[in-house]
C-alpha cells in the first residue's frame, strides 16, 4: 500500500485528518489594500503590458499610465522572473485587476531611507540636481531633497557670485556632492530637508576625535 493508499484508508477508518488541524484561514488571501507595497516578480512583459505575481488571487498589472512614462532604458533591464516591489494602486479595475506602481514602490522604500537616515542621524552624500534662489535640490533616490541656503557650507556661501542675479546664485553648485544629513521630514506634506552644515560640523568632529 503506497502513501495515498494509506492516508485513504485512515480517513475511511475514521483517523483524524491532520488537514482538520489547521485553522478555518489558513488558505486565505492576505487582504489587499490601496498604499500597500508588496514583494513579487514578473510574470510577463510586452510593450503594453507587465504582469508581476504578488501571491494574489491574480496576477497584478502595471499601471499602462505609468507604463508610457517610464524610463526607456529602465524597461529594457526588465526581465521575465525578476524580483520587484509594487505599490497597490487599485484593488481591482474594471476588468478585474489588481494595478500597481513600480515607481511608487521604489519611491516609498526612498521615503523610508529617508525616515532611517533621520532617526540614525547618518551622514549620506548626494549630488546637487537642481537650485532655486533659497538653495539646491538634492534627491534621496527619487524623493526630492531640499538643502536651504542657512544649511549650506560657508564655503559655498563665500563662492557663489552675489553680484549678479540673486535667482542664479547656486547654479555653479548643479553636479556637486555633498555630505548631508536630514534635518527635517514631513512625509505628508512631500517635505524633505537636508543639511550640509550639520554633515560637516559631525565629519569635523570626527577628524578631531581620531587626531586625539
Amino acid at each position: 500500500m503506497d502513501d495515498l493508499e494509506a492516508l485513504f484508508s485512515a480517513q475511511d477508518a475514521g483517523a483524524a485528518n491532520p488537514m482538520d488541524a489547521l485553522p478555518m484561514d489558513a488558505f486565505d488571501v492576505p487582504p489587499l489594500r490601496v498604499g500597500d507595497t508588496r514583494d513579487g516578480a514578473i510574470v510577463s512583459i510586452s510593450p503594453t503590458e507587465i504582469l508581476i505575481s504578488i501571491g494574489y488571487k491574480s496576477d497584478a498589472i502595471v499601471d499602462p499610465h505609468e507604463l508610457e512614462r517610464l524610463d526607456r532604458s529602465f524597461l529594457a533591464d526588465l526581465s521575465v522572473g525578476d524580483p520587484v516591489s509594487v505599490y497597490v494602486v487599485q484593488t481591482e479595475n474594471r476588468d478585474g485587476n489588481v494595478v500597481v506602481s513600480l515607481s511608487r514602490a521604489q519611491q516609498e522604500q526612498d521615503w523610508q531611507e529617508a525616515e532611517d537616515l533621520l532617526q540614525s542621524q547618518g551622514v549620506f552624500e548626494g549630488v546637487v540636481t537642481g537650485y532655486n534662489r533659497g538653495g539646491v535640490i538634492v534627491r534621496v533616490g527619487r524623493v526630492r531633497g531640499f538643502v536651504p541656503a542657512s544649511q549650506l557650507s560657508p564655503q559655498w556661501q563665500a563662492q557663489q557670485d552675489t553680484e549678479g542675479n540673486p535667482d542664479e546664485r547656486w547654479a555653479g553648485l548643479v553636479g556637486q556632492k555633498m555630505q548631508l544629513k536630514v534635518l527635517e521630514l514631513e512625509r505628508q506634506r512631500n517635505r524633505l530637508i537636508l543639511s550640509e552644515r550639520l554633515a560637516m560640523r559631525d565629519w569635523r568632529k570626527g577628524q578631531k576625535d581620531r587626531l586625539l
